[in-house]
Protein backbone atom coordinates (compact mmCIF):
# COMPACT_ATOMS: atom_id res chain seq x y z
CA UNK A 1 0.00 0.00 0.00
CA UNK A 2 1.17 3.56 -0.87
CA UNK A 3 2.26 5.41 2.35
CA UNK A 4 1.76 8.74 0.47
CA UNK A 5 -2.26 7.42 -0.21
CA UNK A 6 -2.67 5.94 3.51
CA UNK A 7 -1.15 9.15 5.70
CA UNK A 8 -4.21 11.08 3.39
CA UNK A 9 -6.75 8.42 5.02
CA UNK A 10 -5.33 9.11 8.53
CA UNK A 11 -5.11 12.52 8.28
CA UNK A 12 -8.42 12.37 6.83
CA UNK A 13 -9.68 10.38 9.54
CA UNK A 14 -8.43 12.58 12.13
CA UNK A 15 -10.52 15.61 10.80
CA UNK A 16 -13.51 13.66 10.45
CA UNK A 17 -12.68 13.29 14.52
CA UNK A 18 -12.79 16.83 15.08
CA UNK A 19 -9.22 16.71 16.58
CA UNK A 20 -8.20 20.34 18.12
CA UNK A 21 -6.37 22.26 15.31
CA UNK A 22 -2.88 21.67 16.65
CA UNK A 23 -3.57 18.12 17.33
CA UNK A 24 -4.18 17.87 13.58
CA UNK A 25 -0.92 20.65 12.97
CA UNK A 26 1.21 18.21 14.84
CA UNK A 27 0.10 14.88 12.99
CA UNK A 28 0.70 16.33 9.55
CA UNK A 29 4.00 17.32 10.32
CA UNK A 30 5.40 14.69 12.50
CA UNK A 31 4.02 11.94 9.54
CA UNK A 32 5.40 14.50 6.91
CA UNK A 33 8.78 14.40 8.64
CA UNK A 34 8.45 10.25 8.67
CA UNK A 35 7.03 9.90 5.12
CA UNK A 36 9.87 12.50 3.85
CA UNK A 37 12.79 10.48 5.66
CA UNK A 38 11.05 7.02 4.02
CA UNK A 39 11.17 8.51 0.41
CA UNK A 40 14.88 9.45 0.93
CA UNK A 41 15.73 5.83 1.71
CA UNK A 42 13.42 4.81 -1.68
CA UNK A 43 10.74 3.68 0.35
CA UNK A 44 7.28 4.66 -0.70
CA UNK A 45 5.05 1.47 0.55
CA UNK A 46 3.64 0.34 3.84
CA UNK A 47 5.14 -3.52 3.67
CA UNK A 48 9.01 -2.04 3.29
CA UNK A 49 8.78 0.05 6.61
CA UNK A 50 10.84 -1.23 9.69
CA UNK A 51 11.26 -0.19 13.39
CA UNK A 52 15.13 0.55 12.43
CA UNK A 53 13.73 3.30 9.90
CA UNK A 54 12.12 4.70 12.46
CA UNK A 55 15.34 4.86 14.48
CA UNK A 56 17.48 6.25 12.15
CA UNK A 57 15.10 9.07 11.91
CA UNK A 58 14.98 9.46 15.51
CA UNK A 59 18.56 9.22 15.56
CA UNK A 60 18.93 12.11 12.48
CA UNK A 61 16.56 14.11 14.47
CA UNK A 62 18.49 13.65 17.70
CA UNK A 63 22.08 14.07 15.97
CA UNK A 64 20.34 17.89 15.07
CA UNK A 65 19.91 18.85 18.27
CA UNK A 66 16.54 17.62 19.12
CA UNK A 67 15.05 16.92 22.68
CA UNK A 68 14.29 13.83 23.75
CA UNK A 69 10.85 15.08 24.46
CA UNK A 70 10.43 16.21 21.29
CA UNK A 71 11.53 13.03 19.54
CA UNK A 72 9.25 11.30 21.52
CA UNK A 73 6.10 12.99 20.65
CA UNK A 74 7.41 12.18 16.76
CA UNK A 75 6.93 8.85 18.06
CA UNK A 76 4.02 8.77 19.83
CA UNK A 77 2.46 10.47 16.66
CA UNK A 78 4.05 7.67 14.25
CA UNK A 79 2.57 4.82 16.90
CA UNK A 80 -1.06 6.45 16.02
CA UNK A 81 -0.86 6.49 13.05
CA UNK A 82 -0.05 2.61 12.78
CA UNK A 83 -2.14 1.67 15.27
CA UNK A 84 -4.75 2.96 12.77
CA UNK A 85 -3.30 1.00 10.01
CA UNK A 86 -3.82 -1.48 12.06
CA UNK A 87 -7.42 -0.82 13.28
CA UNK A 88 -8.45 -0.40 9.16
CA UNK A 89 -6.80 -3.82 8.43
CA UNK A 90 -4.10 -2.62 6.27
CA UNK A 91 -0.88 -3.84 8.50
CA UNK A 92 -0.73 -7.11 10.87
CA UNK A 93 -0.28 -6.24 14.93
CA UNK A 94 2.59 -8.25 14.25
CA UNK A 95 4.34 -6.25 11.82
CA UNK A 96 3.39 -3.03 13.28
CA UNK A 97 6.96 -1.48 12.81
CA UNK A 98 5.90 1.78 15.75
CA UNK A 99 5.43 -1.27 18.75
CA UNK A 100 8.73 -2.16 17.59
CA UNK A 101 10.78 1.30 19.07
CA UNK A 102 11.56 2.68 22.48
CA UNK A 103 11.26 6.42 23.24
CA UNK A 104 14.20 7.93 24.66
CA UNK A 105 14.79 8.67 28.25
CA UNK A 106 13.92 11.77 28.75
CA UNK A 107 15.95 13.30 31.75
CA UNK A 108 13.90 14.48 34.61
CA UNK A 109 13.54 17.85 35.37
CA UNK A 110 13.18 19.27 38.72
CA UNK A 111 11.03 22.58 39.21
CA UNK A 112 12.18 25.15 41.17
CA UNK A 113 9.36 26.17 43.12
CA UNK A 114 8.30 28.89 45.72
CA UNK A 115 9.53 29.06 48.78
CA UNK A 116 7.66 28.95 52.19
CA UNK A 117 8.80 32.54 52.44
CA UNK A 118 8.37 33.74 49.24
CA UNK A 119 4.43 32.11 49.08
CA UNK A 120 3.52 34.09 52.38
CA UNK A 121 5.15 37.65 50.87
CA UNK A 122 2.71 37.06 48.12
CA UNK A 123 -0.50 35.99 50.21
CA UNK A 124 -0.05 38.79 52.65
CA UNK A 125 0.83 41.18 49.25
CA UNK A 126 -2.94 42.22 49.66
CA UNK A 127 -4.31 43.54 52.73
CA UNK A 128 -8.12 42.53 52.09
CA UNK A 129 -9.26 46.38 52.82
CA UNK A 130 -11.36 46.06 49.53
CA UNK A 131 -13.08 43.37 47.55
CA UNK A 132 -10.28 43.28 44.82
CA UNK A 133 -7.77 42.76 47.36
CA UNK A 134 -9.84 40.29 49.18
CA UNK A 135 -10.70 38.43 46.00
CA UNK A 136 -6.49 38.57 44.60
CA UNK A 137 -5.59 37.60 47.51
CA UNK A 138 -8.12 34.43 47.91
CA UNK A 139 -6.54 33.79 44.24
CA UNK A 140 -3.26 33.30 45.47
CA UNK A 141 -4.66 31.09 48.35
CA UNK A 142 -6.98 29.09 46.00
CA UNK A 143 -3.72 28.45 43.91
CA UNK A 144 -1.40 27.50 46.46
CA UNK A 145 -3.76 25.45 48.14
CA UNK A 146 -5.43 23.29 46.22
CA UNK A 147 -2.80 23.09 42.98
CA UNK A 148 -5.38 23.66 40.13
CA UNK A 149 -4.98 25.12 36.88
CA UNK A 150 -5.89 28.67 36.20
CA UNK A 151 -8.95 28.14 33.95
CA UNK A 152 -10.28 24.81 36.65
CA UNK A 153 -10.57 28.32 38.93
CA UNK A 154 -11.89 30.18 36.41
CA UNK A 155 -15.04 27.78 35.66
CA UNK A 156 -15.49 27.65 39.64
CA UNK A 157 -18.80 28.68 40.19
CA UNK A 158 -20.12 29.63 44.04
CA UNK A 159 -21.65 25.84 45.12
CA UNK A 160 -18.29 24.43 44.31
CA UNK A 161 -17.24 26.13 47.62
CA UNK A 162 -18.54 23.90 50.60
CA UNK A 163 -18.16 26.11 54.19
CA UNK A 164 -18.19 22.88 55.72
CA UNK A 165 -15.35 20.94 53.62
CA UNK A 166 -12.35 22.79 55.34
CA UNK A 167 -9.92 19.93 55.03
CA UNK A 168 -10.82 17.62 52.43
CA UNK A 169 -9.05 15.93 49.89
CA UNK A 170 -10.09 16.00 46.27
CA UNK A 171 -8.57 14.55 43.48
CA UNK A 172 -9.09 15.87 39.94
CA UNK A 173 -9.19 14.40 36.39
CA UNK A 174 -5.86 13.44 35.70
CA UNK A 175 -5.23 12.27 39.62
CA UNK A 176 -3.76 15.30 41.14
CA UNK A 177 -5.25 15.83 44.76
CA UNK A 178 -5.38 18.93 46.25
CA UNK A 179 -6.57 20.32 49.77
CA UNK A 180 -9.25 22.92 50.75
CA UNK A 181 -7.73 25.02 53.59
CA UNK A 182 -10.11 26.04 55.49
CA UNK A 183 -8.61 29.79 55.61
CA UNK A 184 -9.59 29.49 51.64
CA UNK A 185 -12.73 28.92 52.21
CA UNK A 186 -13.59 31.26 54.94
CA UNK A 187 -11.43 33.80 52.05
CA UNK A 188 -13.99 32.77 49.45
CA UNK A 189 -16.83 33.00 51.48
CA UNK A 190 -15.88 36.52 52.45
CA UNK A 191 -16.26 37.36 48.50
CA UNK A 192 -19.48 35.86 48.23
CA UNK A 193 -21.12 37.69 51.40
CA UNK A 194 -19.64 41.11 49.85
CA UNK A 195 -22.81 43.12 48.41
CA UNK A 196 -23.11 43.43 44.96
CA UNK A 197 -20.90 40.81 43.33
CA UNK A 198 -23.30 38.25 42.14
CA UNK A 199 -24.59 38.91 38.60
CA UNK A 200 -28.35 39.05 39.37
CA UNK A 201 -27.07 42.33 41.60
CA UNK A 202 -24.55 43.49 38.88
CA UNK A 203 -26.82 43.78 35.35
CA UNK A 204 -23.86 45.13 33.32
CA UNK A 205 -21.81 42.09 33.60
CA UNK A 206 -22.14 38.32 32.13
CA UNK A 207 -23.87 36.02 33.58
CA UNK A 208 -21.39 33.99 35.10
CA UNK A 209 -18.76 36.33 37.76
CA UNK A 210 -15.44 34.75 36.34
CA UNK A 211 -14.21 34.52 32.82
CA UNK A 212 -16.16 32.66 30.40
CA UNK A 213 -14.05 29.61 29.16
CA UNK A 214 -13.01 30.42 25.73
CA UNK A 215 -11.47 33.25 27.33
CA UNK A 216 -7.39 32.85 27.65
CA UNK A 217 -6.66 32.68 32.27
CA UNK A 218 -3.87 34.41 32.70
CA UNK A 219 -0.77 33.38 33.62
CA UNK A 220 -1.85 29.77 33.11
Amino acid sequence: MCLKELRDEFLYDCECRHLAKGSLRNYRASTRFLLEFLERKQITELEDVRPRHLRDLMKEKQDAGNAPRYINDLLKVWRTWFNYLVEEGYLEERDNPAKKVKPLRQPRTIIDTFTAAEMKRMIQFYDGKDFLEVRNKTIIMLLFDTGMRCNEMILMEPEDIKPDHSGEARQGRQGACGTEISGTVQAAHQILRTPGWLPERMPHLPQKPFPQQNRQAPYG
